[in-house]
């Protein structure tokens, strides 16, 4: 029902998804996504509100489904400045690999994670001591992957698909029974075994390893989702209507950035890059 010059603003995750994008493209609607509206210090604000709902959820959803008691590691990869690893402590410790908002979720766990960078030295900060960071290399993951009970991949770059930092090979070093729960599903998933899954049917198991890869957690919490969600979108929405998408996105360069699509063509270039598609500019349709 969608047609030319429609604007559609909404979450689009439109990297995962060659055969929506193009649908979209033919149809030459101004899709603009929620999730790459960015402001200048690199924040997503209309994606702020769902991370912080699905981290608090994440390490919950993962110990419930869990055989074991304790929560082994957690990751969570921020706009690819944070970053999964390794982390030690004796049994009944968890351990882990996070930063905010996703760490939050584990407020009354308690773990350790380890990395280095800006955002996770401001973690280490945040938590005074609770988290332990590393950088997430090739070696690093997997032997956090080895003895891991629960892993919670949320990598995210904006507007592209997920990179698979978790292939099948490591899979099958995981412990059986242990838990993978892909908060990045929307964009992808950040291991090759994960699909799509419903709050109805959440899970499934490969190689000995429960996935939960739920496509928009904080579905299950619909009234904390709703408010959050609408109190950040309603003044971009509010632009648009008062001033036309045009006007609005010249005006305010965190919307032009949510842009996907326009007047068919792809103008979000991790979008085109992702799908091998041609890339135009946004910039120069809005004039």
């Amino acid at each position: 029902m969608l047609r030319e010059g429609q604007v559609l603003f909404t979450y689009l995750h439109l990297a995962a998804s060659e055969r929506l994008t193009l649908d979209l493209v033919a149809r030459k609607v101004v899709a603009i996504a929620y999730e790459t509206i960015q402001l200048a210090d690199g924040s997503l604000p209309l994606l702020l509100p769902m991370s912080e709902i699905a981290g608090r959820m994440a390490p919950r959803k993962g110990r419930s489904i869990s055989r074991r008691p304790t929560v082994a590691v957690a990751s969570y990869l921020r706009a690819s400045r944070c970053s999964p690893g390794s982390g030690r402590g004796s049994r009944g410790r968890q351990r882990g690999i996070q930063c905010r908002p996703h760490s939050r979720g584990y407020g009354g766990l308690g773990h350790d994670s380890r990395h280095k960078s800006r955002k996770l030295r401001a973690a280490d900060i945040y938590f005074r001591g609770a988290a332990t960071t590393m950088i997430a290399d090739g070696p690093s993951i997997r032997k956090a992957l080895n003895y891991a009970d629960l892993v919670i991949g949320a990598v995210l770059v904006p507007g592209a698909r997920a990179p698979l930092l978790i292939n099948r090979g490591m899979l099958k070093n995981m412990k059986k029974g242990s838990v993978l729960v892909d908060v990045a599903i929307d964009q992808g998933g950040c291991a090759e075994t994960s699909r799509p899954t419903t709050h109805d049917d959440p899970i499934y198991i490969v190689d000995g390893v429960v996935h939960y890869s739920v496509a928009n957690m904080p579905g299950a919490v619909p009234r904390t989702a709703t408010r959050a969600l609408t109190l950040n979108t309603l003044p971009y929405l509010m632009k648009i209507a008062n001033q036309g998408w045009k006007a609005a996105a010249l005006q305010d360069e965190a919307l032009r950035k949510g842009i996907n699509l326009a007047a068919g063509q792809i103008t979000h270039k991790a979008v085109a890059d992702a799908l091998d598609q041609p890339y135009e500019a946004v910039a120069g349709l809005l004039t």
